[in-house]
């Protein structure tokens, strides 16, 4: 029997863009996204990386934790550790940009365009 969680995550799946699968170490890739994510939303790395609750944020964090987890493959106790957060956080986070991706095509094309530039930094 599916559950409304597990229809929701295969409709992610089936219907969700997301970067290619590179290798990346983690630390590289997060100061790059970082940076990408903070450009894209004018924020500095301190506030990303903050307890911030404001939503712009809050939800720059949340972008820059999604990309993370799609590029580098990384765990997410570990996505958790770079941002100063529990891994359960990072779950919540990577869901929520999922779920807002599907519902608004425009902010799928934001995360694509940043996450291609972040992609592009990488393999330089």
């Amino acid at each position: 029997m599916r559950t409304e969680s597990t229809r929701n995550a295969s409709a992610v799946s089936d219907a969700n863009w997301s970067p290619p699968n590179a290798m990346v170490p983690l630390d590289a890739a997060s100061t790059i996204i970082v940076q990408e994510v903070c450009t894209e939303f004018r924020l500095t790395p301190t506030q990303l990386y903050s307890k911030s609750r404001q939503v712009r944020i809050a939800f720059g964090r949340m972008i820059a934790m999604y990309l993370c987890r799609r590029v580098t493959k990384a765990s997410l106790p570990r996505i958790g550790d770079v941002f100063y957060r529990d891994h359960t956080t990072v779950l919540h986070a990577i869901r929520r940009i999922e779920s807002t991706m599907i519902k608004r095509p425009m902010f799928k094309k934001a995360i694509r365009s940043i996450s291609e530039r972040a992609i592009g930094r990488l393999v330089l």
